[in-house]
């Protein structure tokens, strides 16, 4: 908790000396885990990318006409969809082959999925390039996210079942570092108020895992918000 005060007391001068504007937005993402190595982690689970979400508070400074530099503060939650892999042959069913009884019984393997999430504070760092300054102006940024993991949130789902569990997960980094790129546009609502519309790309630099697996999360979305204009 010490930690996420500092992070967050880190931002907010940024924020109360800046004078040109600060954006509230949200985001739905499709997310999912780039699982670099050949056998993954639960090698009779397949992945899948799920809905997830994002919101926050950014601040921008114009550099000169076209250029703004951002820094912000936000929530994320990253994560994916498992479920049984069809090509897994269950111990009884091929010779030689060692059973899972550890993990699943054979009947909860075929009737059950996980929704994997992890929690994260985003502090975003980045560059803005808005050349127009009509009524609807486009524009496209990017950065770095530094992201601090709080927590781990998992769905079980079975077929007569369901179960969540929340938990600090220690193999688990606590900081990551993620590349962001975003495209959209303002449009102006009044004087002091525009309205975003902006797709986005994270993808993480470092691994999700402190143990040998090359696993990087990302996600692709949509978000919406409001920018209000300082001076």
């Amino acid at each position: 908790m010490k930690k996420i005060i500092l992070l967050i007391s880190f931002c907010f001068p940024f924020i109360l000396i800046g004078q040109s504007k600060i954006e509230i937005i949200g985001s739905i993402n499709a997310s999912d885990n780039n699982f670099l190595d050949t056998v993954f982690v639960i090698p009779f689970l397949s992945s899948s990318p799920k809905l997830n979400y994002h919101f926050g508070i950014n601040y921008y400074e114009k550099l000169n006409r076209a250029f703004s530099i951002k820094i912000g503060l936000g929530f994320a939650s990253m994560g994916y969809k498992t479920y049984n892999n069809p090509d897994f042959r269950y111990g009884n069913q091929q010779d030689g082959t060692i059973a899972f009884s550890l993990f699943f019984t054979e009947e909860e393997y075929w009737n059950t999925t996980i929704l994997h999430n992890i929690h994260l504070l985003d502090i975003p760092i980045g560059l803005r390039y808005q050349p127009s300054s009509k009524k609807f102006k486009l524009f496209v940024e990017a950065g770095i996210l530094t992201r601090y993991y709080l927590q781990t949130f998992d769905k079980i789902v079975k077929t007569n079942d369901s179960q969540v569990q929340t938990y600090q997960d220690a193999e688990i980094r606590n900081i990551h570092f993620a590349f962001f790129i975003n495209l959209g546009f303002n449009y102006p609502i009044n004087e002091k108020m525009d309205f975003t519309f902006q797709p986005n790309l994270r993808y993480h630099l470092t691994k999700t895992s402190k143990k040998s697996i090359k696993d990087f999360e990302y996600s692709l979305g949509v978000a919406l918000g409001l920018s209000f204009n300082l001076k």
